[in-house]
């Protein structure tokens, strides 16, 4: 049986592949045996999609070399590396919480606990059904968990009534896979960051003029150009759609940032795109990041530290470096020999 296997994932690629057909802008520009386009390419646009590739990309390197491209939260050199070691402070801890949904066989979450420090990345990693996407949830005050609680800056965040968690609703921000339905299709661009900027300013402000001021120099930051503004999410690329999103998400200037697979699907020049756009944000803001996904490469280039969650548990929790690279828990050493498998 022969196989037509269209990906922008190159792991996978390169584990199934024995041929391979690089297309840019509707033609094929490079095509050859897979070895020989993995290791030599020839077209420019093949070797950028190889070195956007984060796997074995060391954490704080960034993945779009500065130059060439838009430069991204202009308030720093954007060659300099963000830092990796982040503050002492926990902005968001989470403990022993228990969470089962009705009807389900098995808790989607049993006595978890996980803590996020200022400037620093958590990585959560696990297989579909892991709980990470539950985990989320709770975190983000979206789903009141059974057993255990949630702080968010020293404070009570789990189990409260909405009312008194209005005030701190800013102080943590979400982006999701699905960018397209989480934004409005109705509103467009401009209306989506302006009602994100509304809930920015202090209460009597009312100042028109200071959050138009504010919106120039969000899309000046995240490097969107004005013309979108006018155009809804249906008219967005994926990646431009998914940069309105983050921008949505951190124009309140959140000390959290929950990411929930926020590249997957998007290709890999994008991703990176993306994903230099996140560690430039934590730079600038000291933000704190959930960063939950199912691809190790890209986990390990983002994380300081990482959480495997596995039937509604973390079995295993460390720094980044020494879990994925010396993991301890069998089913940690599974997830790591699996992607060794692919890669090889």
């Amino acid at each position: 049986m022969g196989v037509l296997f269209i990906s922008h994932d190159l792991s996978a690629v390169r584990s199934i592949a024995d041929r391979i057909l690089v297309m840019h802008a509707g033609a094929i520009v490079e095509a050859g045996p897979a070895e020989r386009i993995l290791t030599a390419a020839e077209h420019p646009y093949t070797r950028a999609l190889l070195e956007a590739d984060p796997a074995g990309v060391p954490r704080g390197t960034r993945l779009i070399p500065a130059g060439s491209g838009p430069a991204l939260l202009r308030g720093r050199d954007s060659a300099e590396e963000p830092p990796t070691s982040g503050g002492t402070d926990v902005v968001l801890e989470a403990r022993g919480v228990s969470l089962r949904y009705p009807q389900a066989a098995r808790p989607s979450l049993e006595e978890v606990s996980v803590t996020l420090r200022a400037g620093r990345t958590l990585g959560l990693v696990g297989g579909s059904g892991s709980g990470k996407t539950s985990l989320a949830r709770v975190l983000l005050g979206l789903q009141e968990p059974d057993a255990g609680h949630v702080a968010l800056l020293g404070e009570p965040w789990s189990n409260l009534p909405e009312r008194r968690r209005r005030a701190r609703r800013t102080a943590i921000s979400a982006v999701f896979q699905d960018s397209l339905g989480t934004l409005d299709p109705r509103w467009t661009v401009r209306r989506t960051l302006l009602d994100a900027l509304h809930h920015r300013q202090p209460p009597g402000a009312g100042a028109t003029g200071g959050v138009h001021h504010d919106l120039d120099e969000l899309l000046d930051q995240l490097a969107l150009p004005a013309s979108l503004l006018n155009r809804r999410p249906g008219e967005l690329s994926g990646g431009e759609r998914q940069r309105v999103s983050i921008a949505r998400a951190v124009a309140t200037r959140p000390r959290v940032l929950v990411c929930d697979e926020p590249v997957s699907a998007l290709d890999v020049q994008v991703q990176a795109r993306i994903l230099d756009l996140l560690d430039d944000i934590q730079a600038r803001l000291a933000t704190a990041i959930v960063f939950i996904s199912h691809d190790l490469a890209v986990v390990a280039h983002m994380s300081d530290d990482v959480a495997v969650m596995d039937a509604g548990r973390i079995v295993e929790t460390g720094p980044a470096g020494r879990v994925l690279e010396h993991p301890t828990h069998p089913y940690t050493r599974e997830l790591v020999d699996a992607v060794r498998t692919v890669t090889r």
